[in-house]
């Protein structure tokens, strides 16, 4: 109950800063997401990440750096 009560909220959250917010910001902050769930994974449950996972990490760190570089220039 309260994992389907918070993922609602938080999908409602979500699309309210795609509406109100930036947009880049928004989007890099649902993909970051991805990188906090596996070190949260790594640091509670010693789970252990193989090369491919820390390569998707990279790109998706990469990915935005570049994406919010990209629009401030063009701000």
């Amino acid at each position: 109950l309260g994992v389907g009560l918070f993922g609602g909220l938080a999908q409602l959250a979500m699309t309210r800063s795609y509406r109100d917010g930036r947009t880049v910001v928004s989007a890099n902050l649902s993909y970051a997401t991805v990188v906090f769930a596996s070190l949260f994974g790594m640091l509670l449950w010693d789970e252990i990440m193989p090369a491919s996972s820390w390569l998707a990490i990279a790109l998706i760190v990469t990915g935005a750096i570049v994406v919010s570089l990209s629009t401030r220039k063009a701000d």
